[in-house]
């Protein structure tokens, strides 16, 4: 039950996260009483992904087109991993998302889960 919960709640925030525009969360980020210190494992970059299709839906897969993403990855001080992936050229806002993201992992008896909650799903 954890992990299935988890996993789809998960789905949720990285969503909200990743097409949240990029003046909002960080408006969040800095409404927070305190900000997590954190490792970057993959800084910020530039990538581009192929994007495909089904004809009507229900057909062959085809290959639509390229798009380019920014990907990250942070580790927080207590080990907790966080991702991101945005659509578009946003270094910040996809760092943003990653610490987001790694807060919402942490344990509930930690004050960040409970903060980034309020600050992303609010």
């Amino acid at each position: 039950m954890c992990e299935t919960s988890l996993l789809s709640d998960r789905r949720c925030w990285m969503s909200a996260l990743a097409t949240a525009p990029s003046a909002a969360l960080s408006d969040s980020w800095q409404a927070l009483p305190a900000q997590p210190d954190f490792t970057w494992i993959s800084p910020p970059q530039f990538e581009t992904v192929m994007l495909r299709a089904r004809a009507d839906g229900s057909g062959m897969l085809f290959n639509l087109g390229e798009m380019t993403v920014t990907r990250c990855s942070i580790s927080l001080r207590t080990g907790t991993v966080g991702i991101a992936c945005i659509g578009g050229r946003d270094k910040r806002h996809a760092a943003i998302a990653a610490v987001f993201d790694a807060m919402m992992l942490c344990p509930e008896e930690t004050p960040w889960r409970e903060r980034a909650r309020e600050a992303v799903l609010s």
